[in-house]
């Protein structure tokens, strides 16, 4: 439910799992992760109104509410309270990461995996293709990691990683079988 909220902000959550990510054979996905954690952030700087690195609840209804989402108030405010673990009535940014990253990666839909495959196909063309690939990852520091990755993922052999394969990829390196 977490992840539903900040959909149009955000990709799905990997903090958690960039052990995993950064051992993985599909080193794009620890740059997903990257990626999101930098999401996260500007969403935060967006809602932080007053500017005092932290969120009230209004804070945060209106950022989330004018993102699009159709929560309730009340669903937004039940939500702060799971979040604000030492109930001081303040979000920190440290406190939204760790709970935006506690959500197992076998949970994340399609919908939001099409919004990371979006974030590393630059040109709109619907492929992700291997110099907008590299261009990702070196700026992670996986240079000459590109080729690589495509051969894997890259079932149709065309060079370039269509959201299929990228998807069939995600799933084979967590398990997931939706």
């Amino acid at each position: 439910h977490t992840s539903a909220v900040f959909q149009h902000y955000l990709c799905p959550p990997f903090q958690e799992y960039s052990r995993i990510l950064r051992l993985s054979k599909y080193p794009a996905l620890s740059v997903i992760m990257s990626q999101y954690m930098e999401r996260v952030e500007r969403f935060f700087n967006d809602a932080d109104a007053d500017k005092n690195k932290s969120l009230n609840r209004l804070e945060l209804c209106r950022v989330i509410q004018r993102a699009g989402s159709n929560k309730s108030v009340e669903e937004i405010s039940k939500w702060f309270d799971e979040i604000d673990k030492n109930n001081d009535d303040k979000l920190t940014l440290e406190e939204l990461k760790k709970a935006l990253s506690q959500r197992d990666p076998k949970e994340v839909t399609e919908n939001e995996l099409r919004a990371c495959f979006k974030e590393f196909d630059k040109d709109n063309s619907g492929l992700i293709s291997a110099d907008e690939l590299k261009q990702v990852l070196s700026k992670q520091g996986y240079k000459g990691e590109a080729d690589k990755y495509i051969a894997l993922v890259d079932t149709d052999k065309d060079g370039k990683i269509n959201f299929e394969e990228f998807l069939k990829a995600w799933r084979a390196g967590h398990g997931a079988s939706k």
